[in-house]
């Protein structure tokens, strides 16, 4: 799929933007920092995701003394099946989400229309990061991949939210109150084990399939016989490897209950697919806490291609690929393999740099639609 057309209003610092692409398929936004070229970036992961790679504050971006910022999307599909998106956030912190022209009451049904792969500079230390990050990155692709995923997820979320205030409201309670509530709570662990179980096991999945593709992609780009693995952190105590939907339920409706008096004491759930991670292991020793920086940078690398390569191979087509400012993070050699892989047909890329040189500039010189970003204005 490729973004054809695109206008922002009232988004960051651009007041008013329409943008032409038609079939292009590489396009690099030139400029110096601070002109917008993130933002337009940003624009495009909002349409996907309803969410943002760089706050968690949808509000920012409507600019100052407007009401609503809005970002509308015309894209084009192999099968030639059009797709129009719109999604809009007001100031006091609505959600506007259109498909087609149609209005969505649930944003369960607008994510997942746009498949899309973001490699910003942050994501060259996702790996070693926080656990959180590195479950923000398998919910997204899950997101994208699996319909009902991310309605399972806001379930599962809010369900945890509930939990949690009501095992600090426990603490206070005696007598029959402190009864009739861990009855409550016994009944929000049988819904959360049961969701959680789905959760995991779908992470389980999609992490099967990435590892694969990721020994083929990191080979491709180390040039080294290393081995490396993506290993699924469950917090339950237990190997869950092999197991089922329903041992999975089981064993974390065991761990719910056994943490029960902790976790009212501390007020928080404190097992759960919320508490997992994702562990990176390299020759046997986790990347985290014994990867060079080399190491840890292509192995990023090699996990954005495999992330591509999945969501192609299950769609039968590329997703839209958004590279912002890694470039100038990769060395010579991790900057042309990247260009191998998204020289491929098909692909759009949109690619932010201060300035072109090196195999970028060769790449972008190819047939590429090379726009100039300065103060809110894109022009050619």
């Amino acid at each position: 799929m490729w973004l054809q057309f695109i206008e922002l209003n009232q988004f960051r610092n651009y007041k008013s933007l329409k943008l032409e692409l038609g079939d292009a398929r590489q396009i690099a936004l030139v400029g110096f920092n601070a002109q917008g070229k993130s933002n337009f970036l940003e624009s495009l992961y909002l349409l996907a995701f309803a969410s943002s790679f760089r706050t968690a504050s949808l509000t920012e971006i409507v600019q100052w003394g407007s009401t609503i910022a809005t970002v509308e999307g015309n894209f084009g599909y192999k099968h030639n099946v059009p797709l129009s998106l719109k999604f809009g956030i007001y100031k006091n912190g609505k959600r506007q989400a259109i498909v087609n022209q149609e209005h969505q009451k649930r944003l369960s049904n607008y994510i997942g229309h746009i498949k899309l792969v973001c490699f910003t500079p942050k994501d060259l230390m996702m790996l070693t990061g926080q656990p959180s990050d590195r479950r923000q990155f398998i919910d997204l692709l899950l997101t994208q991949s699996y319909p009902r995923y991310y309605s399972l997820l806001q379930n599962y979320q809010r369900l945890i939210k509930q939990r949690n205030a009501l095992l600090k409201n426990l603490k206070k309670r005696t007598g029959s109150q402190l009864a009739q509530e861990l009855d409550e709570l016994d009944s929000w662990d049988a819904q959360i084990s049961q969701l959680g179980a789905q959760i995991i096991k779908r992470r389980q999945v999609v992490l099967t399939d990435l590892s694969r593709l990721l020994h083929g992609t990191h080979a491709s780009v180390s040039l080294m016989a290393e081995k490396i693995e993506l290993i699924y952190r469950s917090n339950l105590g237990e190997d869950i490897s092999q197991m089922g939907l329903s041992d999975l339920e089981q064993s974390l409706a065991k761990q719910l209950k056994a943490k029960k008096t902790s976790d009212i004491l501390h007020g928080h759930t404190s097992v759960g697919p919320h508490r997992d991670d994702l562990s990176f292991v390299l020759n046997g020793h986790e990347l985290k806490f014994f990867g060079s920086q080399g190491q840890i940078r292509t192995v990023a690398l090699a996990l954005k291609i495999a992330e591509m390569k999945y969501l192609s191979d299950l769609f039968n087509e590329p997703p839209i690929l958004l590279l912002d400012d890694v470039f100038s993070e990769l060395d010579i050699k991790r900057q042309q393999a990247l260009i191998e892989h998204i020289q491929q047909p098909g692909i759009q890329t949109f690619l932010t740099t201060t300035h072109l040189e090196g195999p970028v500039q060769r790449f972008f010189n190819q047939g590429s639609k090379i726009l100039h970003v300065s103060g809110g204005s894109i022009f050619q």
